[in-house]
């Protein structure tokens, strides 16, 4: 008798009713809102702080229009372990809540997002980083992520974020020389892109799997740091 298959939904969709024998791909449309009192003319953000006479915060109602913008994921819903990195998680949700939240933190910075999935806090973070690379590990969520890419950081006033495969349980990832004509994965590192991790502001992550990605990953960023100064 075949072993039933486990199938693992993202919190996000779990009241939305599929068949659990079907691994469809879904399009989604995530609106967003960037606060309309952000200054980013100086080079940096600044969030307006407004106070009545008394000197308490006064509250900014939302006026029409707003400046709303959105970004479209293709992902799945109800896959096997191996391959929830195609779905959307609500802490990636959070992730980009947060970004959008802190935009004059990240406004110009260089991101590296560990366990990026299908690229949604990746192509967030593009629209006010100077460079993004989103990693993570499998032919497939790779594809997705940089699809995902291709359809929502296409003008420029984004940047364009790099997609590479970074397997946490590696010691070694792959790598090639920026003019190499061998048969290698388009996902493996180019040589000029180790400099870019050398430079890297910001590391974020969403449901990562923080054992492994204090065990390993951490220390392959230290090393491979290191071995560009």
């Amino acid at each position: 008798m075949a072993e039933e298959l486990k199938i693992f939904l993202s919190d996000v969709h779990i009241e939305y009713k599929h068949n659990k024998s079907e691994f469809q791909r879904y399009v989604t449309r995530f609106e967003y809102i960037i606060p309309d009192d952000i200054d980013c003319s100086r080079g940096a953000c600044h969030a307006s702080v407004h106070t009545d006479e008394d000197g308490d915060y006064e509250v900014r109602r939302r006026k029409s229009p707003v400046n709303k913008d959105c970004i479209i994921i293709e992902h799945s819903l109800g896959t096997e372990l191996t391959d929830v990195g195609l779905q959307v998680w609500q802490a990636s949700l959070l992730l980009c809540d947060f970004i959008l939240d802190n935009v004059q933190l990240f406004k110009g910075c260089s991101c590296l997002e560990l366990g990026g999935g299908v690229g949604l806090a990746s192509i967030t973070m593009a629209a006010f980083a100077n460079v993004v690379i989103c990693t993570d590990v499998g032919v497939q969520v790779l594809e997705t992520c940089l699809h995902n890419i291709d359809r929502n950081c296409n003008n420029e006033e984004m940047c364009k974020p790099i997609v590479r495969e970074l397997n946490w349980k590696k010691d070694k990832q792959g790598t090639k020389t920026n003019d190499s004509t061998e048969s290698t994965s388009k996902f493996d590192w180019l040589e000029d892109e180790l400099d870019l991790l050398s430079n890297v502001d910001f590391i974020i992550a969403a449901d990562g799997d923080w054992p492994f990605l204090l065990l390993f990953q951490l220390d392959f960023l230290v090393v491979l740091i290191s071995s560009v100064d």
